[in-house]
Order: structure tokens, then sequence, then C-alpha cells
């Protein structure tokens, strides 16, 4: 059986507790492999099979995400320089531990897979993390992303409603 994590429940800790606990995730450890979860996503088993940022399942991320953070930062109010805060040290800490799993490269772009992943690793992470110190609901888009982040994948993109126009899965390595 299957030993719970407390991250997998990040709403149930403190943004510190959950800071201290990114330590334990198997970041990027199981790209590729098959995994329970499969059969609620469409899943890539290889960095070639991105189809890169621009492509239609990948590009919506970033406007996704981007919103989760202007979000945050709005309501904010007077605690705005706080958050920003534990945003940049939430995303310094992810960087620095998921780069050790994949060929992270500083210098390369949103075109190069693995860099990519660690990025979208850390924003997930931090939109989770100054949710916890803003009092606010996490998005349940992000704790879907971060689900399949825990488990060692890259939710790398989406699956799309061709008639809704709408993500109706993530897109999985």
């Amino acid at each position: 059986m299957e030993k719970t994590s407390p991250l997998s429940n990040p709403s149930a800790l403190t943004p510190e507790a959950f800071l201290h606990a990114l330590a334990s995730v198997p970041w990027f450890l199981r790209l590729g492999e098959p995994d329970p979860l499969d059969p609620e996503a469409t899943r890539i088993y290889d960095w070639h099979e991105w189809p890169g940022p621009e492509s239609s399942a990948v590009e919506p991320l970033g406007s996704r995400t981007q919103a989760w953070y202007d979000e945050l930062m709005a309501d904010a109010g007077p605690r705005r320089q706080a958050a920003q805060a534990l945003w940049d040290r939430i995303q310094q800490v992810v960087i620095e531990q998921a780069r050790k799993a994949v060929p992270y490269d500083p210098d390369e772009d949103s075109w190069h897979g693995p860099t990519a992943a660690v990025w979208l690793a850390a924003w997930v992470v931090a939109t989770i993390g100054c949710s916890l110190l803003l009092g606010r609901e996490v998005p349940s888009e992000a704790l879907d992303h971060w689900r399949w982040l825990l488990k060692g994948h890259w939710p790398c993109g989406y699956a799309w409603d061709p008639v809704e126009g709408e993500p109706v899965r993530l897109m999985v390595l």
C-alpha cells in the first residue's frame, strides 16, 4: 500500500511546512513510466513527444498559470510584499531541487522541455504556497498539476474538448 504524503493535501499545511516538505518530492523521477492515473491523462513518454510551448496543447499553460499569479497578487492587498517574497523563495527552492533530475539549462528557453518542466513546476508550487499564505483556496487546476508532479511526472499540456474549447485532461510525461 502506497504511503500518503502530507503533500498530497497541501491545503492542510502552513506555507513553511509546505516549503520544507518540498525536499521529499520525487521531481521528474518517473517521467515516461506508467502510472495508475494514466487513464485520466493524455500520456507522452519521451521529451521528444512534447509538442513545444507554441502548440495548441501547451500554449494555454502560459496564460492559465499567469492568471493564477495575477489573481493571487491582486488579492494580496497589504500582504503583497510577503506573497511576492514567498513566491520568489519557492521558485528558487523548486528550481534548485527539480533541476537535479533533468537536463535543465538556465540558458535555454521554453522550447527546451527539461527547462520548461522545471519552470512550470516552480510556478505551480509557488501558486500553491502563496494560496496557503493568503488563506485562499488553491486553484483546482494547480492541484491537478501538483498531483502529477508529486508522483514524479510532468504535466506539460492539455488535451482539449474540440466542441467546448476547454481542457478535458492534462498531457503528462
